[in-house]
């Protein structure tokens, strides 16, 4: 953009982006290793639903709220049935 002799600003005024979009940069998954922990245990206790995953979490000393684990629980369920 600025190679072409227009400031960044005005390049984006011109396309109608903000600016904030254009330097925005995505965070790494910080629930990455917890979806990682919901599997394992999922597969070795394959009738535990996501309450008594929950509770195993707990008593593994994981500090995590309950909501958490359904929705990453619930995901990793949609994710098989859709391959």
């Amino acid at each position: 953009m600025t190679g072409r002799g227009l400031s960044e600003r005005r390049a984006l005024r011109v396309i109608g982006m903000s600016a904030s979009a254009y330097r925005y940069r995505p965070v790494a998954d910080r629930n990455s290793a917890l979806k990682a922990q919901i599997v394992a245990l999922a597969q070795r206790h394959r009738r535990y639903g996501a309450g008594m995953i929950y509770l195993k979490l707990r008593q593994a000393g994981v500090v995590v709220n309950h909501k958490r684990v359904d929705r990453l629980y619930a995901e990793g369920w949609s994710s098989d049935k859709k391959a």
